[in-house]
């Protein structure tokens, strides 16, 4: 359904504008990425009203969002894959949240090994989209730094275990998605804007 969609809407805006073979490319790649997000979105939004975690769900979902915006991360190689991810944390995360407290002193020790994480192998992006330009992959760095030492502080400045439970998971969520053994363990290769020639960065 995926490539119907892409492809469809593809040929619908071919027939107004002339594309080279390579928007055509970024265009159906984005439409892939945008029929995955909205039936991926509706799909978790359902089983957390089944749960009853509709709420923890969507503040989870949030600050991953926050976060993947510019550490990036791994996508799946098939659809299917995506799924049963998306699922098993989307169904396990939020229950969590909703019935234990994690400790501030835990969240702390999370913090501080995200921003690791992210110091080291953010922005981590894909064969499909490789971060080839050396000053975005420097910008989104910077700015992945930047959340998580937010996102670091709110905790301690919070009370709201409902906040800072989401912030520990989105946090853990991040790491396993820009872990260059995650990237091994499903066969995507690391880091490819390295294999592009240096001249384009």
């Amino acid at each position: 359904m995926r490539e119907v969609f892409a492809e469809k809407n593809l040929n619908y805006v071919s027939k107004y504008y002339q594309l080279t073979d390579t928007e055509k490319i970024k265009i159906k790649y984005g439409l892939e990425v945008l029929y995955t997000i909205i039936t991926k979105t509706l799909g978790i939004l359902f089983i957390s009203l089944f749960l009853k975690t509709f709420k923890e769900t969507i503040i989870l979902m949030i600050f991953y969002l926050v976060l993947r915006l510019f550490s990036h991360g791994i996508h799946a190689k098939k659809s299917s894959h995506c799924w049963v991810a998306s699922i098993l944390t989307y169904g396990a995360f939020p229950l969590l949240i909703k019935y234990y407290v994690i400790n501030k002193f835990y969240i702390l020790i999370m913090s501080i090994v995200a921003l690791a994480c992210f110091i080291i192998w953010a922005p981590a992006d894909t064969p499909k989209k490789p971060l080839i330009n050396k000053k975005k992959r420097y910008l989104d760095k910077l700015l992945t730094v930047a959340i998580s030492t937010v996102l670091m502080i709110i905790p301690f400045l919070s009370n709201n275990s409902l906040i800072n439970n989401c912030i520990f998971f989105s946090y853990i969520m991040s790491i396993i998605s820009i872990n260059p053994l995650t990237y091994k363990l499903f066969g995507i290769p690391f880091n490819n804007y390295k294999n592009y020639k240096k001249g384009l960065n």
